[in-house]
C-alpha cells in the first residue's frame, strides 16, 4: 500500500471547506497545503476555515509556497467568476511539475477551442503534469450517466439533461450573484450567472457531441426565470420580494448538422423549498432523458442519508451540490497522478450508443 497522496487545496471557499474535510477524513490522502485569497484567512488553521477542529495546518496566500511544498495534486476550488481567470493559476501549477484537478469548468478544454486545449497540454508536458476537471454537472450527469444510457437505445432523438437545485444552503454572495431577487432586466444585464452556468453545462455538451461523433453546429441558449408572487425568505440569510426572481433557469439547445436540437440541458435553481417544481421529490435532482428506440428516463436524488432521512452528510455537511463535485475530484486523484502529463479526460463508457454501427 502506498503512502497517502499529498494534496493541496487551491481556494478555501464553500467548495475548497468540503474538500478539506474531506481530505482529512480520509486516510488515503494527506493535506499539506491550503492558498487562501482573502487576507481575513491568511495564517488560519485549515480546519478552523472548514468548521472542523484544527489540524495544524495554517492556509497562506503565497501560491509559490504552496508550490514549494511540491503536493501530488491540487484540488482547484477558486471562486468561478464566467471568465476563465484560472487559466494562469493552472498553467503556473501544470508548469512546476503539479498535478491539477479542478471542479472548475475545465472537463473538456477542446471545447473552447484548440489554442486553449494545447494551452494547457504544452504545460502538462512541459511540467510533466496532468490537468482533469471532474464534478457532478459537468463531470457525472451528462458526460458518464448520460452517455451510460444511450447504450440501450437506437434511433436517438434527443438526450436531455434537467437539473434542480434548492440554493438556499449556498451563502448569500453565490445567490446575490445568481440574480435571485432581481427583476427579469436586471438578470440580464448581469452576465456572471449566464456565463457561469453556460461555461459548465456546454463543456458537457461539447463533450458528449464529439464523443458520439455528432459535432455541434450551434448552441441556443434560453432564459425561463420565474419570478415569485410572494417574498420567499431564508432566515437570517437572503430574501426576495414578490415580483422578483425566485427561480433562476436556462436552457441549452445544441444543434447537430441535420438541424435536430439533440442535445439539451437546463437547469432550475430554486430559492427556497416553496419552489421547488412539482413532481421533483427532493432538493438535488436530476432528470436524464434519452428519446430513442426505446425512450428512457431516469430522475436521480440525492441526500445527506436515505437509511437516516438527513437532507446533509453527517460527515461532510457541506451543500450537497459542492459535495457531489468534490467527491468525484478526489477520487480522480490516482489516475491523474498516474495519467500521462497534458490533460486527462473521462473516457465515454464501452457500451454507448453508436449513430453509424459500421464506424
Amino acid at each position: 500500500m502506498r503512502a497517502p497522496y499529498r494534496i493541496a487545496v487551491w481556494g478555501p471557499g464553500v467548495m475548497g471547506q468540503c474538500a478539506i474535510r474531506e481530505l482529512v477524513r480520509l486516510p488515503e490522502t494527506e493535506l499539506v497545503g491550503v492558498l487562501a485569497y482573502s487576507e481575513a484567512k491568511n495564517g488560519v488553521d485549515a480546519g478552523t476555515l472548514a468548521g472542523v477542529d484544527p489540524i495544524g495546518l495554517k492556509a497562506t496566500t503565497d501560491p509559490q509556497s504552496i508550490i514549494a511544498l511540491k503536493p501530488d495534486c491540487v484540488i482547484h476550488t477558486a471562486r468561478d467568476f464566467g471568465d476563465y481567470r484560472s487559466d494562469d493559476d493552472i498553467v503556473m501549477l501544470l508548469e512546476a511539475g503539479i498535478n491539477v484537478i479542478t471542479v472548475l469548468s475545465y472537463q473538456y478544454p477542446r471545447a473552447r477551442g484548440e489554442d486553449v486545449e494545447q494551452r494547457f497540454l504544452d504545460a502538462g508536458k512541459r511540467g510533466g503534469a496532468t490537468l482533469h476537471g471532474n464534478g457532478v454537472d459537468p463531470g457525472f450527469m451528462y458526460e458518464r450517466l448520460a452517455a451510460l444510457m444511450t447504450g440501450v437505445s437506437n434511433d436517438i432523438q434527443y438526450i436531455r439533461l434537467e437539473e434542480y437545485f434548492n440554493v438556499s444552503s449556498v451563502g448569500a454572495d453565490i445567490i446575490g450573484l445568481f440574480g435571485f431577487g432581481t427583476t427579469l432586466e436586471g438578470i440580464k444585464k448581469n452576465p456572471v450567472a449566464a456565463m457561469m452556468a453556460s461555461n459548465y453545462l456546454t463543456m458537457g455538451m461539447h463533450y458528449l457531441a464529439d464523443k458520439l461523433g455528432l459535432p455541434l453546429k450551434r448552441i441556443d441558449q434560453l432564459h425561463r426565470h420565474k419570478l415569485v408572487d410572494r417574498d420567499e425568505v431564508i432566515p437570517g440569510v437572503f430574501e426576495a420580494k414578490a415580483g422578483t426572481i425566485g427561480t433562476v433557469s436556462y436552457e441549452w439547445h445544441g444543434y447537430t448538422h441535420d438541424e435536430r436540437p439533440m442535445f439539451q440541458i437546463q437547469v432550475n435553481w430554486y430559492l427556497t423549498e416553496n419552489l421547488r417544481p412539482e413532481g421533483v421529490t427532493g432538493d438535488n435532482y436530476w432528470i436524464v432523458e434519452v428519446e430513442g428506440l426505446p425512450s428512457t428516463r431516469l430522475g436521480l436524488e440525492v441526500k445527506g442519508s436515505f437509511a437516516q432521512n438527513l437532507p446533509l452528510a453527517p460527515q461532510n455537511p457541506g451543500p450537497l451540490l459542492y459535495l457531489l463535485s468534490i467527491i468525484p475530484a478526489i477520487q480522480a486523484i490516482p489516475l491523474v497522478v498516474d495519467a500521462a502529463p497534458g490533460i486527462y479526460v473521462s473516457a465515454m463508457p464501452d457500451m454507448h450508443w453508436k449513430p453509424d454501427l459500421r464506424n
